[in-house]
């Protein structure tokens, strides 16, 4: 088989995929063709070293997010089947996704809110430090030393409460966004593949990886919960 024809065969197998990804894939396993050509194989011999077009564009699809590989399937076998189900199947998947952004929005209220509290309380008694010491001066000055000591005494624990309040709403601010991060990423890990930083852009296989059976591997779930785990230990 020669690479116009392996690569015509790919192409037709991943007419299901936008027309981007489709020409993404379809440059990587041309370079990876060339790259043998390059090292002394003919083009034949370049060819037979990769997998099957079927067996490619299997692993293609396979490592596609869990929504976009189950519409790109359908879409192989009838766009009009995929159409049917789209329209068909909105009270179920609509609803279902409608509760979903409703649950994660009254998740980010409700713990925004709270942290917005602590800061408030927090930059309260701070600023409520300086007030008692006001009074304390005017009860020295009008020489009732005890209502100077207890107006002394409430600047100090005002000070006191207000910056542990701060640390306080620093580490939950803190452990909050990194808690939102690790939500949303989970909450689109059906929907958007996360691309590794050292790979090739929308590549299939792992950069040092043998052309045939290349590496297919799927984004491991603990590193979604890596950041909870670290919000919980802290």
């Amino acid at each position: 088989m020669t690479k116009a024809e392996y690569l015509s065969r790919l192409e037709s197998l991943l007419s299901c995929l936008p027309e981007s990804q489709r020409a993404e894939s379809l440059a990587f396993y041309e370079e990876m063709i060339l790259d043998r050509m390059e090292e002394g194989l003919s083009e034949e011999e370049a060819v037979s070293t990769l997998d099957a077009p079927g067996v490619v564009a299997e692993a293609i699809l396979d490592d596609l997010p869990a929504v976009p590989r189950v519409v790109a399937k359908t879409r192989r076998k009838s766009r009009v089947l995929l159409w049917v189900l789209v329209i068909l199947g909105f009270p179920v998947w609509g609803a279902l996704l409608a509760a979903l952004a409703i649950t994660v929005l009254s998740f980010y209220a409700t713990v925004w809110i709270f942290v917005a509290v602590v800061w408030g309380l927090a930059v309260l008694l701070v600023l409520g430090c300086p007030l008692f010491l006001l009074f304390a001066v005017c009860g020295l000055i009008v020489g009732n030393a005890p209502y100077t000591l207890v107006e002394f005494g409430a600047a100090l624990v005002a000070l006191g409460l207000g910056l542990l309040l701060v640390r306080l709403a620093f580490e939950l601010t803190r452990g909050v966004a990194l808690l939102s991060a690790a939500v949303v990423r989970r909450a689109v890990s059906p929907f958007v593949k996360r691309r590794d930083s050292g790979g090739h852009g929308g590549s299939h296989h792992d950069g040092g990886a043998e052309a045939r059976g290349g590496d297919h591997r799927p984004i491991p779930p603990e590193e979604f919960t890596r950041p909870l785990e670290a919000v919980a230990r802290g």
